[in-house]
């Protein structure tokens, strides 16, 4: 990655033979296992702020930095984007639980010093827009 920014993000796959770096727009996933790296481009969603594998390593969660209704996505390793939720505060930290049931993210105000989490699953009605085959397997 020699002239490359230096990511401001990143997050090891659940299987140990990958770490999503990102950056901007940007996510680049290295191989610890000596494949070579894949570049995936998340354009016209904001600046990215946090990257989370999902619980089968099929895909990564990601939320952005927007002006206007802060984004949580999901991105297949084709570069397939997904959203999954957007709202009025910043959407950070997604955090899917190891069966790959359940998808954990904050959400906090802008300049606030206090947030909450929100857990979202199959029976959540908050979180209907998130179907269950998008979270999970």
């Amino acid at each position: 990655m020699i002239g490359a920014p230096l990511p401001q993000f990143w997050d090891l796959s659940p299987d140990g033979q990958w770490i999503a770096l990102g950056w901007g727009d940007r996510i680049r996933l290295l191989s610890l296992a000596g494949r070579p790296p894949r570049d995936i481009s998340v354009d016209g969603w904001g600046w990215l702020q946090c990257v989370a594998w999902a619980a089968n390593g099929k895909a990564v969660f990601a939320t952005a930095h927007a002006p206007k209704d802060p984004p949580l996505l999901r991105i297949s390793l084709d570069g397939e984007v997904t959203l999954l939720h957007k709202g009025l505060f910043n959407t950070e930290n997604p955090v899917p639980s190891p069966d790959g049931r359940y998808l954990a993210f904050g959400k906090t105000r802008w300049r606030a010093t206090s947030g909450w989490w929100r857990i979202c699953g199959d029976a959540d009605p908050v979180c209907t827009a998130i179907p269950r085959r998008v979270v999970g397997t």
